[in-house]
């Protein structure tokens, strides 16, 4: 469990409260704070802790060419519905180029204008966060392991 450990009051020293090998894996947090792994026995209650529930860092690259098929199910059945009888051109225009495409890639101006441009073209059910969500890394499930 990764938790936020404190720095002490003038020092350089952090404020652990309990001995130093039942934390592992720290990374430092804005405003003197660090998160770090704790894998003792204790309740965090008992150690006056709160967890870190912050995106963790990470090496990996993220994920931001997945599948075609992968991109469409993110719009789930309803959604595709609606996508597949829609007669706007610019919708039109996303639909046929997705069935000729190998992968998605998510960072491509043209799939984040034909996202944000879904909503304005006349399905509004794709609101900002939705929005965002279409766009969001892909996972290692949706990953496109193909050629580029």
């Amino acid at each position: 469990m990764w938790v936020i450990v404190n720095k002490k009051a003038n020092s350089n020293q952090w404020d652990y409260p309990d001995t130093l090998t039942l934390f592992i894996d720290s990374f430092s947090l804005p405003g003197s704070k660090l998160a770090s792994r704790y894998v003792g026995d204790k309740t965090l209650e008992e150690l006056g802790l709160d967890e870190y529930t912050g995106e963790l860092p990470t090496d990996e690259e993220p994920i931001r060419i997945v599948t075609v098929g992968s991109f469409k199910r993110r719009f789930g059945a309803d959604v595709r519905k609606l996508i597949r009888e829609s007669a706007i051109d610019a919708i039109i225009d996303m639909r046929e180029d997705m069935d000729l495409a190998l992968y998605v890639d998510l960072d491509d101006p043209y799939t984040v204008a034909g996202v944000n441009g879904i909503g304005p073209n006349g399905l509004a059910w794709l609101d900002n966060q939705g929005m965002a969500d279409m766009l969001k890394n892909g996972t290692d499930r949706e990953k496109y392991n193909g050629v580029l």
